[in-house]
């Protein structure tokens, strides 16, 4: 079977992931983008074989019912407070826009007489901070109905700070989802080593392992650096050069928007700023430090522009949807350029964009934005007849 993973990440994540479950706690795990959270959790679920003998019993004697928040954006918005797409596994799909007494009966008749029966798997959980606040009170009557019999699994591939301010926005959720937390650390040499086994099958490997140590313990810019090499037959010599390829500085900004407000605050005043998050993460070290140069200067590349683009960009992000922020930000980094519709469309829609491109939704989400940053006066985006748009 292939694997990215090495058996010392399987053992010791194991334990983060299923010790807490096997306790009766419901626990939160979080991440970064592109390290892949979501797929190692998976990973473990369906080959509970490679894991030490209680955790593939639990794995085996419950239910894991998966619920990702992040594609339930694409419904209208009475289908994501009141209804919701969700599955068991990728080969065992649900009716998609149950309704929830739909999804209590169900919860029903998968527990049976098990206990603890079901684990529910909320993945993209920050967006219950934000966007799906009801939907966390609907969980909380969840847990109350089925107290004995179903646990939480959260999944966050952003920081939520353990604050008064969440406390106050999860109400009676917030133990549920804080109590209990841990972290996914970026990838380590073997782990890598072994993603570059999977992935990298061209000649010659020492650009390989240049990609290994330009990708810094990320598995999803190692693949953006891989499909350069393919197109191009080269990889980018310096930081100047990364920023040239779209995806790795959206995978950047991606990267600086997981933090939360008052941990990019902090950052911007003492580069060497540390949290648990940084550190769980292995975002940064122990003293620090970036897990990657090119990283550090992006960071600095913020830090200088920060003098120039006023503190509305913070207060305007807890307005904006997932889609419009990341719109908000592709132009907000590119402040006084043209971002092209197609730039836009592969930022929104990675690597399904060519599928998923849509002139009516670009517009949509432009015309969103505007409706939204209207009342912030040095917020203007202006369309480039038949070149793309651009925030002034």
């Amino acid at each position: 079977m292939k694997s990215y993973y090495s058996k010392n990440k399987i053992s010791t994540f194991a334990s983060k992931l299923f010790d807490p479950l096997i306790g009766g706690f419901s626990t939160s795990l979080f991440g970064v983008p592109k390290v892949g959270l979501s797929l190692f959790v998976k990973y473990l679920i369906k080959n509970p074989s490679l894991l030490d003998t209680k955790y593939s019993e639990f794995i085996k004697s419950n239910t894991f019912l998966w619920l990702d928040l992040n594609e339930n954006l694409m419904y209208p918005k009475e289908l994501v407070t009141d209804e919701l797409n969700y599955y068991l596994s990728d080969e065992n799909q649900l009716p998609a826009n149950c309704s929830w007494k739909d999804i209590e009966d169900s919860i029903r008749g998968l527990i049976g007489e098990k206990e603890p029966g079901l684990v529910f798997v909320i993945d993209n959980a920050n967006l219950l901070t934000s966007q799906f606040t009801k939907f966390a009170y609907r969980l909380m009557t969840l847990n109350r109905s089925f107290f004995s019999q179903v646990l939480f699994l959260f999944l966050s591939i952003e920081e939520i700070p353990n604050n008064e301010v969440t406390e106050k926005t999860l109400g009676q959720m917030y133990p549920l989802m804080m109590n209990s937390i841990d972290y996914f650390p970026l990838f380590d040499k073997e782990d890598m080593t072994l993603v570059k086994q999977n992935i990298w099958k061209e000649e010659p490997q020492e650009q390989a392992d240049s990609a290994v140590k330009l990708a810094a313990g990320i598995p999803g810019l190692f693949r953006i650096l891989h499909r350069e090499f393919i197109k191009n037959g080269a990889l980018p010599m310096n930081f100047n050069e990364m920023m040239q390829l779209l995806e790795i500085k959206h995978l950047f900004m991606n990267i600086w928007s997981s933090l939360d407000d008052t941990t990019q605050d902090e950052i911007l005043k003492n580069d060497t700023f540390i949290n648990d998050f940084l550190l769980g993460t292995c975002l940064k070290t122990t003293e620090g430090g970036w897990f990657s140069n090119d990283f550090e200067a992006f960071i600095a590349e913020i830090r200088a522009k920060t003098s120039k683009i006023t503190t509305s960009s913070t207060s305007i992000e807890k307005l904006l949807t997932h889609q419009e922020l990341i719109l908000f930000n592709l132009l907000t980094e590119n402040r006084g350029d043209v971002v092209s519709r197609d730039e836009i469309a592969q930022v929104i829609w990675e690597d399904q964009w060519l599928d998923k491109y849509s002139d009516w939704a670009i517009a949509k989400l432009i015309s969103q934005l505007r409706k939204k940053t209207s009342a912030f006066e040095d917020i203007t985006i202006k369309t480039a007849q038949n070149q793309g748009f651009m925030r002034v």
